[in-house]
């Protein structure tokens, strides 16, 4: 695990040096499915793709998501008065 997240970083860090706005955040692996799931933040999916290409560690899929988190006060009790 821990090459896989050296290869990773490297991507990351051989991206930005070329111009590409990348950061590796994570890496979750599922060992039951023999998978894992890589964090980046970056300008573009093209840019991930390149950098995981030039360290040879291909990713199956590469897509763009969007993160939030509830805000406090969108948690809803409910009482009896």
């Amino acid at each position: 695990m821990t090459s896989a997240h050296d290869a990773l970083d490297q991507a990351a860090r051989l991206q930005a040096h070329r111009g590409g706005q990348i950061r590796h955040l994570k890496r979750i692996f599922a060992p039951e499915e023999s998978r894992c799931l890589c964090l980046f933040e970056s300008s573009g999916t093209g840019v991930i793709r390149a950098g995981t290409d030039a360290a040879h560690f291909p990713l199956a899929n590469v897509v763009a998501v969007m993160s939030s988190r509830p805000s406090s006060d969108s948690a809803t009790t409910t009482g009896e008065k």
